[in-house]
């Protein structure tokens, strides 16, 4: 009897972190790829009408080279970032369910505003430049 208790338990925080860490690497992943290919095109464009950007643009600039310029470097960095998530997760999941969620939903959170300021880093620039071309 105590057999079947504990293997839903169990079944439970592994499906748990699995799912969590799954949602994290795909928002990650989504936000990692935008920096890294949509830079280019961007700086390129902008560089053509030598736009004076943003701050916060130049920083999306500038990380996007670091990347590049580090090559396998930048690769392993977000990799252990991912790696450290997922310990993180397996720890909460297996521990505290509420501090789970509390992690779970922080990163989510943290990764969504960080893909809204790369998406904006891109698309004020462009905006003030279509504007500016069309009168």
């Amino acid at each position: 009897m105590t057999r079947d208790d504990s293997e839903p338990k169990r079944l439970g925080w592994l499906k748990l972190t699995l799912f969590g860490w799954l949602v994290h690497i795909s928002l990650g992943a989504a936000v990692f790829f935008r920096v890294l290919f949509g830079s280019p095109y961007y700086r390129q464009r902008f560089a053509e009408y030598h736009l004076l950007l943003p701050l916060l643009t130049q920083y999306v600039f500038s990380a996007a080279a670091w990347m590049m310029q580090g090559g396998d470097f930048a690769f392993w960095v977000v990799g252990v970032l991912a790696l450290f998530d997922l310990i993180v997760l397996v720890l909460l999941a297996r521990s505290d369910s509420e501090l789970w969620q509390w992690w779970f939903w922080g990163v989510v959170v943290l990764l969504v505003l960080l893909g809204l300021a790369v998406e904006y880093a891109f698309f004020y620039p462009e905006w003030k430049l279509r504007e500016g071309l069309s009168h």
